[in-house]
């Protein structure tokens, strides 16, 4: 093998492609372990993602859905309201389709200190739990989420941002995610502007 093959293809079957050796290979480890098919990986996360998600083209499915928006903005205050709702369905089986999201509500209320220099708000996402899913994925929980967010405009080209989101450290489970979201999280940012008006 190694006279044919080399010793080794240096990466994941994705990057360098199948050989002869890994279907034989595939092959004997099922009738060893007396399934009908084995996946064999030279690299753990090929192994990890090819078994978690698998994309899948369709020839028919049915999307529909709405998404709507709404925003005020009165200078002192502002509001934004958003909405999703989205249901696919693969016309062939009459299964669900996996890459649909969860139904979502936002609502950002803020408000405009100090000259309107300093931008000051909270944001709520009540995500739905998503249940319409096809054979063999995993449903997702209802969650709320609450995040906190400034902005202070120090100077027309110098921006600060502080953003705090999941503030009650609500545990959850994102639609297609395998592992638990984080609690807490804190971002501190600057935005410079160099130059032009």
């Amino acid at each position: 093998a190694t006279k044919k093959f080399g010793t080794s293809c240096s990466g994941s079957r994705y990057a360098n492609g199948t050989y002869v050796i890994h279907v034989e290979l595939e092959e004997k480890l099922a009738e060893f372990s007396k399934k009908e098919k084995a996946l064999c990986f030279s690299t753990g996360f090929p192994c990890l993602a090819s078994s978690t998600f698998q994309y899948v083209n369709f020839a028919n499915v049915t999307i529909k859905g709405v998404e709507a928006e709404l925003a005020y903005d009165a200078r002192i205050w502002f509001m934004q309201l958003s909405a999703s709702r989205i249901r696919g369905t693969d016309d062939d089986t009459g299964s669900p389709l996996l890459s649909i999201p969860a139904d979502r509500v936002t609502l950002t209320l803020g408000t405009r200190l100090m000259q309107e220099r300093l931008a000051l708000g909270v944001r709520t996402a009540l995500v739905d739990a998503q249940t319409r899913v096809p054979l063999g994925a995993t449903p997702s929980q209802a969650y709320p989420l609450v995040d906190v967010f400034a902005q202070y405009a120090w100077s027309d080209s110098v921006v600060f941002n502080l953003n705090v989101d999941n503030i009650f450290d609500e545990q959850y489970i994102e639609y297609r995610n395998q592992s638990a979201s984080p609690g807490p999280n804190a971002r501190i940012g600057a935005t410079m502007r160099f130059g032009g008006p």
